[in-house]
């Protein structure tokens, strides 16, 4: 099993200005499960 919790990933779009990606997430994955991040194009999804 995968624990993981109080995730937070962001990045800094320049000029003091920083983009949240993922927020207090938290998460288990048990062994044989897939788990995947979806969202819009331009969103982050590559950085996490």
């Amino acid at each position: 099993m995968i624990r993981a919790h109080n995730i937070a990933v962001s990045f800094d779009l320049g000029g003091g200005q920083e983009h949240s990606v993922l927020r207090d997430l938290s998460l288990e994955v048990e062994r044989g499960q897939t788990v995947s991040i979806i969202g819009p194009t331009g969103q982050g999804r590559a950085l996490c």
